[in-house]
């Protein structure tokens, strides 16, 4: 969905704005919104194990980035996600631990690089990834969920940000408190439906883990 596709929803209450300002503006709350509820996700295509590779690129969508791995499978088996801290005391010698099957991952310093272990030691093995996305900075283009099921949010998040910059005709600080407001709470319901995953389910939920 082209970014200039929501400037209608915005514009006419910042009146003056260029459509310049207000495109940068709704680019980053667009990130903001997508970091926050963790929205934008998909199951990736299976990845297939290598001997004695740790390391996995994540399959990146279009004008996306990777904000999160949320959970890996292998063979069906949840691999459990990891600090270097705590794999410290899980595996003390995971800088060079070999295994039939990793039982750990994280991505200590590329959020695009998945890395498990122990380091596989035999092929074959299939691993499947959720992972989580953000627009690229400066995106023109969005995924269209975001215009098809969160327009308003975008668009108050914005409305919010362009409303608080300090000396321009549109400034509106009482205004903007209201829209703030208005985008943090689509952002809780957001999380709230993407917890149960779009389907009805009691409210109790397992603890998710961030590294």
């Amino acid at each position: 969905m082209q970014l200039d596709e929501f400037l209608p929803y915005v514009l006419a209450e910042v009146p003056g704005c260029p459509d310049i300002t207000a495109r940068l503006a709704l680019a980053q709350v667009a990130i903001e919104f997508c970091s926050k509820t963790l929205a934008w996700n998909q199951v990736l295509d299976p990845i297939a194990l290598a001997i004695g590779q740790a390391d996995y690129d994540v399959e990146i969508p279009t004008l996306g980035r990777v904000e999160l791995v949320e959970s890996v499978f292998c063979n069906g088996i949840a691999l459990r996600p990891v600090t270097t801290l705590e794999l410290n005391a899980a595996l003390p010698d995971w800088r060079t631990a070999k295994g039939n099957l990793p039982r750990f991952y994280n991505s200590p310093e590329d959020r695009s690089i998945l890395r498990v272990y122990p380091t596989p030691t035999e092929s074959g093995h299939i691993l499947v990834v959720k992972a989580c996305f953000i627009p690229v900075s400066g995106a023109r283009t969005l995924p269209d969920f975001l215009g098809q099921y969160h327009m308003d949010a975008i668009a108050s998040g914005t409305k919010a940000r362009l409303m608080l910059m300090p000396g321009v005709d549109w400034s509106n600080p009482q205004l903007a408190a209201y829209y703030k407001t208005e985008f943090n709470r689509s952002i809780d319901d957001t999380r709230i439906t993407q917890i149960h995953e779009r389907v009805q389910g009691g409210l109790s939920v397992p603890a998710r883990r961030f590294i």
